[in-house]
């Protein structure tokens, strides 16, 4: 399916808060949740990133945001690809769908993603 498959729901939300989103400072903090500092928002203290592998509200709310209208097109061929029936796709493989779809987007246009996990990697 994805080659996504392979690393946790905690770096596939790193990633998507990291990529998609544009928040610093991403990590896991002392309870186990996720958390970061958005780049459009002043705030003191770090948010807690929603659970988007494992809910549907909080991936449909991703998938309304702003900076994935480019990569929609890509995104819903690759959810059909990956599931047939895109109403049958889980939250997480929304979420690969979501991350893969950006990830090609900004490959297109040159870029470089950040990796959540260390360091950057050139789109290829």
């Amino acid at each position: 399916m994805f080659s996504l498959r392979n690393i946790s729901d905690q770096k596939l939300k790193m990633a998507l808060a990291v990529e998609v989103f544009g928040w610093r400072e991403v990590q896991k903090n002392s309870e186990g949740q996720i958390v970061g500092y958005p780049s459009n928002k002043l705030v003191e203290a770090p948010l807690i990133l929603p659970d988007f592998t494992g809910s549907s509200v909080a991936v449909s709310r991703l998938e309304k945001n702003p900076r994935l209208i480019e990569s929609s097109k890509l995104y819903l061929q690759l959810l059909q690809w990956a599931v047939g029936d895109v109403s049958d796709a889980t939250p997480r493989q929304r979420c690969e769908a979501i991350l893969m779809a950006f990830r090609e987007t900004c490959a297109c246009e040159g870029l470089e993603i950040c990796e959540p996990w260390g360091g950057t990697a050139a789109v290829s």
